[in-house]
């Protein structure tokens, strides 16, 4: 009996705690909405070495940064071959970008297509099923922007 009621209250604390943190969030993201515009924006392209340590200290309040990358993850590329062997488990080399930053940046789930520096307009695909705006181009106003996109593997013919 007493294994069941502990059961109970642990499963109902564990949801209550789920509801009170999503709620959390919610809250704090319609906060920066609500004061968008009056602080200059920072998009920071990519989620790649440059852009997780900028991410993680930029200050929310002097800015409002807006993260664009096609990648919700942070890989960590040098353990990557310690994966291939087995010596390092997947999930181990992959973190989440919201884990990373926190409610207070948005994040876009799409690819660059065109950063446009004299109408300070950065053009962005949206590809997946799981982006802010499914199948239209997000189009982003920026002030000053930050460039994070990293590198990409190319085949060399």
């Amino acid at each position: 009996k007493n294994l069941l009621i502990i059961t109970v209250v642990g499963v109902g604390s564990f949801y209550s705690y789920r509801a009170y943190r999503s709620y959390k969030w919610s809250k704090e993201v319609s906060e920066s909405d609500s004061i968008t515009g009056t602080k200059p924006r920072i998009v920071v392209l990519g989620t790649g070495w440059g852009a997780v340590p900028l991410l993680k200290h930029i200050d929310t309040q002097k800015y409002e940064v807006v993260c664009v990358s096609p990648r919700n993850y942070f890989l960590m590329t040098p353990l990557l071959p310690s994966v291939s062997v087995g010596t390092v488990e997947t999930r181990t080399v992959i973190e989440s970008i919201r884990s990373l930053v926190g409610p207070k940046i948005k994040y876009v789930e799409a690819h660059c297509v065109d950063v446009d520096t004299k109408t300070k307009v950065i053009t962005c695909n949206s590809d997946g099923t799981n982006t802010v705006s499914r199948g239209d181009d997000v189009k982003t106003l920026l002030e000053p922007s930050k460039r994070a996109g990293g590198a990409s593997s190319r085949i060399i013919k």
